[in-house]
């Protein structure tokens, strides 16, 4: 298993302040990007691999996709194999299946 990023804590110096500035700012938003995104993860191991290894839940401005994410998140740090039906019973397990818009 790769281990997944996490956002630049602890850098010292410019590089650091830098990022702080960057990570406070905010950035446009689009739904639709995040629901692509999401797809993909869920449709590609490869794609699946990149990309929970740099993103976090708190990048997607839908609190909706924030949980869907934690649970594909949940499923890939067990190094298993993202897949729906895994994404749907970690849901489950954990009580955000419907607030997640629920496997319709």
């Amino acid at each position: 298993m790769v281990q997944r990023v996490a956002s630049g804590n602890g850098r010292q110096g410019a590089e650091g302040a830098l990022e702080g500035k960057i990570a406070d700012r905010k950035f446009p938003q689009s739904v639709e990007a995040e629901k692509y995104v999401l797809g993909a993860i869920l449709l590609d191991p490869n794609i699946a691999e990149t990309l929970l290894q740099s993103l976090h839940d708190h990048e997607f401005f839908s609190t909706r996709h924030q949980k869907l994410f934690r649970g594909v998140a949940a499923v890939y740090d067990r190094r298993t194999t993202v897949d729906p039906v895994l994404v749907r019973d970690e849901l489950e397990k954990l009580g955000i299946a419907e607030e997640c818009g629920g496997m319709e």
